[in-house]
């Protein structure tokens, strides 16, 4: 497999991805380029700060770790065959046709997940609790697709918007509930929120830094990760470079990312339908399964979960771009819960808002995690207010 060749002639319209690669060779490519994703970051305590680059907005130069990958690494305008996929991630106690035939259903788990999928040796375990083409999934879909073509949501789009995440999330969130609302004796299971999984440039660059701290492994025995969707190449990206057992909880599964348009591909890695049967049925030439989830969980007043929203109690400025993260309750009992702004606002309060009583004075980090794409560095994440609440939350356990 190629990846997408940023230096042909740049694509002008979206369109849906045709460029197959499996789930093994996203694997392969991590694994193989490993040691050319830089992982960079400074004393505890302490920030670094990038030279002057064209595209590197100025508040994207300074921060506590930077994660940059690789061109050989870009996975922009490809799809990933689901039987691949079923290849390295096993289905549990069903076939792989009846694995299929529940991730593309319409049916909302109300308990269990609807699919469970496991790595050969364990350490990977995918739980998905919605079907591609239910009621939910079908309306984040109308919305968000509509809404990145218009150019934004607007505040009754983002309304609905948030509504039919919630009814994504909530099963999501509620999933193992007991478990997670203590470390068991011995381990300390490191819980996080993003939106979505797209090309996991937050997840598998968070997990590297962790790694470099050597705090993955050592001190976090276990990673539970909960996410409103997720790619196959970004489920694949995340278990290649695995070193805890790691669980992945997911509303709907997804295998398509968009190569994005212009000579700056803008919008790549966005979530897209795939020339498969199911979704031509279904979608016919819709591209975009998600649109821009960031702007569609912005802040919107009247919605119940708002109550949780960091960004919506006095604990955040939403308006100063460099200060968009806070840290409470980190002397707490309990597994340590972090979120990434600004995505992050949302799923954590939905998780708060899913289980009533679990955020109070609980562990828990809003940390900065920006997308960065500068030609002379590669793309990838800066962190912020990330390493300092972390170290401060494991001194204190």
């Amino acid at each position: 497999m190629t990846t997408a060749d940023q230096s042909v002639d740049a694509p002008t319209e979206f369109h849906i991805p045709t460029q197959e690669i499996t789930a093994r060779e996203v694997i392969d490519l991590f694994q193989g380029h490993r040691s050319g994703i830089r992982v960079m970051f400074g004393e505890l305590g302490s920030k670094i700060t990038l030279p002057e680059y064209k595209g590197l907005e100025t508040e994207n130069r300074s921060g506590e770790a930077f994660v940059l990958y690789p061109e050989a690494i870009a996975l922009n305008g490809t799809v990933v065959p689901p039987e691949s996929f079923m290849e390295v991630f096993q289905p549990q106690e069903m076939s792989d046709i009846e694995a299929r035939e529940a991730m593309f259903c319409d049916k909302v788990s109300t308990g269990k997940p609807l699919v469970v999928l496991q790595t050969y040796d364990g350490l990977v375990r995918i739980n998905i609790f919605s079907g591609a083409f239910s009621k939910p999934a079908m309306e984040v879909s109308r919305i968000g697709d509509a809404a990145l073509s218009a150019g934004g949501f607007t505040y009754s789009e983002r309304v609905e918007y948030q509504r039919a995440v919630a009814q994504l999330y909530a099963p999501v969130a509620r999933y193992h509930r007991a478990e997670h609302l203590s470390s068991r004796k011995g381990r300390h299971t490191l819980i996080e929120h993003d939106d979505c999984l797209a090309f996991a440039t937050h997840l598998v660059g968070t997990g590297l830094v962790l790694e470099s701290q050597g705090l993955m492994g050592s001190y976090f025995t276990d990673r539970v990760i909960y996410v409103t969707s997720a790619t196959a190449q970004s489920l694949s990206a995340l278990t290649a470079l695995a070193t805890v057992p790691t669980e992945i909880n997911i509303g709907t599964m997804t295998w398509g990312l968009s190569e994005g348009i212009g000579p700056d591909r803008q919008h790549k890695n966005y979530v897209t339908t795939a020339p498969f049967p199911e979704y031509q049925t279904a979608f016919g030439n819709r591209i975009f399964l998600l649109g821009d989830m960031g702007d569609g969980g912005a802040f919107a007043l009247g919605l119940p979960w708002n109550l949780f929203r960091l960004d919506a109690r006095g604990l955040v400025g939403p308006s100063d771009p460099l200060r968009q993260a806070c840290a409470v309750g980190l002397t707490e009992p309990g597994p340590l819960r972090i979120g990434y702004a600004k995505g992050g606002y949302l799923t954590d309060s939905l998780y708060q808002w899913a289980l009533p009583g679990c955020g109070k004075q609980s562990p828990s980090v809003m940390a900065v995690g920006k997308r960065i794409d500068v030609p002379e560095l590669g793309f990838g994440l800066r962190l912020d207010d990330f390493l300092d609440p972390i170290g401060r939350y494991v001194q204190s356990h």
